[in-house]
């Protein structure tokens, strides 16, 4: 599996509501991220290259609801359990994307951003 610089770029945002089942609290929906992860195999094979971006879907916003961080509030109790929560959906991802053959590499934006004040 090997792109060259004529390669197509895709970014994919794979929404939240998506790939979890946001009535249910930190609910993956396994079958979809498999079948993507497949569908998007296929076109890596077709010489395409993708950004992928995922939203929080009931991992992301529930634990942030349940801070109210949604409400702007500040917690650094929240914060850390919102990190946990998109951590464990995106390796969700990840497995499942490795699983199809696809050299995923993740770029947490935690690990990219730069805080102001503390």
């Amino acid at each position: 599996m090997s792109c060259t610089n004529d390669s197509k770029l895709i970014i994919l945002k794979l929404g939240g509501s998506a790939i979890t089942d946001k009535s249910r609290p930190l609910c993956p929906r396994t079958e979809v991220m498999k079948s993507l992860a497949r569908e998007i195999s296929k076109l890596i094979h077709k010489n395409f290259r993708f950004i992928l971006i995922h939203g929080g879907g009931s991992f992301g916003h529930y634990v942030a609801t349940s801070y109210r961080i949604d409400r702007g509030e500040t917690s650094y109790r929240g914060y850390i359990e919102t990190r946990i929560a998109m951590l464990r959906l995106n390796e969700l991802l990840c497995r499942y994307f490795s699983d199809a053959g696809i050299p995923i590499v993740p770029i947490h934006p935690s690990c990219i951003m730069i805080a102001s004040n503390g």
